[in-house]
This record gives C-alpha cells, sequence and structure tokens, in this order.
C-alpha cells in the first residue's frame, strides 16, 4: 500500500466520513486534550467581592497560622463546551480555610444530635435580634393539615385539627423543631452580622471620600 499524502489526507478528512473516524484522534486522545487545556486555562473568579475575599482570608489565614491547601474545584466540562459553547465557562471555586477551633466546639454536639441540648450561652446575647418569635425564628412552623391529615388516615377525628400519630413521627417532628432553633439562633447572629458589615461599608466608603470617624455617629472632614 502506498503512502498517503499530505494532500490526500486534507482530502479524506473533508469528504471520506469514514476515513475521517480513523485519521482522527481517538476518544481517549480526545479526552486528554480536552484535559489538558482545561489546565492550561487561567481560573476564573466569580465576581471581584469574592476574589477580595480570598485576598482577605489569604492574609488572615496567614496572621491565625491556619493550614490552607487552596483546593480549587474546576466545574466539569461537557462535549458542547468547545464546539458550541466556547464561551460557557463556569467560575472555578476555591475551598475557603478551616478553622479548627470552631470544629471542636461544634463536634460536642454535632454527634449526639439525639441527647444534645441548646444552650444559650452568654455569647448568645449576639443572636438576640428583635422579633426573633414574630418572625418564626425561634420554633418550627406548624405541621401542614395537608400532610397530618395524610399520616393520620383514620386515627384522628374529622373535628379535631389532625396530629402525628405515632411516636417516631413525634420524635422526628421535635428533631426537627430543634434543628429550626439552632437555625433560629444562628440567623440572629447573622442579621448581628449583616449589620455591622453594612456599617463597616458605609464607613469605608466614608474614609474613600476624606471624613473621618467622630464618635456618636457624626463625622468630620479630615484636615
Amino acid at each position: 500500500d502506498e503512502l498517503l499524502a499530505d494532500d490526500d489526507v486534507v482530502s479524506l478528512t473533508s469528504s471520506d466520513p469514514a476515513a475521517s473516524a480513523l485519521l482522527g484522534p481517538s476518544q481517549e486522545e480526545q479526552e486528554m486534550l480536552e484535559d489538558e487545556e482545561a489546565e492550561a486555562e487561567p481560573f476564573l473568579i466569580s465576581c471581584p467581592a469574592y476574589e477580595e475575599l480570598l485576598e482577605v482570608m489569604d492574609r488572615a489565614t496567614v496572621r491565625l497560622d491556619l493550614p490552607w491547601k487552596r483546593a480549587r474545584e474546576v466545574a466539569p466540562r461537557g462535549r458542547l463546551d468547545e464546539r458550541y459553547l466556547s464561551d460557557h465557562h463556569l467560575p472555578t471555586q476555591v475551598s475557603l480555610p478551616f478553622l479548627p477551633d470552631l470544629h471542636t466546639e461544634i463536634e460536642k454536639v454535632w454527634r449526639r444530635p439525639f441527647s444534645s441540648r441548646i444552650h444559650n450561652f452568654p455569647h448568645s446575647n449576639y443572636a438576640n435580634i428583635e422579633g426573633m418569635r414574630e418572625h418564626g425564628y425561634q420554633r418550627m412552623p406548624p405541621v401542614e393539615e395537608t400532610l397530618a391529615s395524610y399520616l393520620s388516615v383514620g386515627k384522628a377525628s374529622s373535628l379535631k385539627t389532625p396530629s402525628l400519630p405515632s411516636i417516631p413521627l413525634q420524635v422526628t417532628s421535635r428533631l426537627n423543631g430543634r434543628a429550626y432553633v439552632a437555625a433560629g439562633q444562628a440567623v440572629g447572629a447573622l442579621h448581628t452580622m449583616a449589620v455591622l458589615q453594612a456599617y463597616q461599608a458605609d464607613l469605608l466608603k466614608d474614609l474613600d471620600k476624606g471624613q473621618v470617624y467622630g464618635g456618636h455617629g457624626g463625622y468630620g472632614e479630615t484636615s
């Protein structure tokens, strides 16, 4: 058999589908090429604020002497990304640092969800915000009557509000209630943190404009 010339290769790949399949890269080679291209592409950050967060975390881990692997989670790419969705690039997520001291406190109750109690420590004052009860942060929402009626078919009078009939369902409901209370405390602390962050952002804006904080909510011009 004669060897194919360069012109013949071009002709075969453009007109003969069978020859094109033979001359083209295999599936494994194609996947290797896609992996190499993915590694060569620069990592994309979702937004400037996230990039600033990574910079602050970098300084914080150095100051606190925390280990940080900075593992990057590259989004999987499909076969259409290179062929039809050339501009379709998902942002790269970077794992944030882990705080061992916080893990030590959480681990005390994390493995005992049935027997652990929700304590109101003195620092829970940060989670005591206005309107917690009115906004439903302190208790689980009542079980929907449709669900309760479905679970208690034939065991509850139609004149009474349906309730959970069996002990396992009641225990599960109480555990869900405990989870809601714990989540409510976290949401309360999040409100406090959000207020402080919003206030800090305004102070930084004023600092950029040449104003300084004068105390008791007042500002003064810098000299």
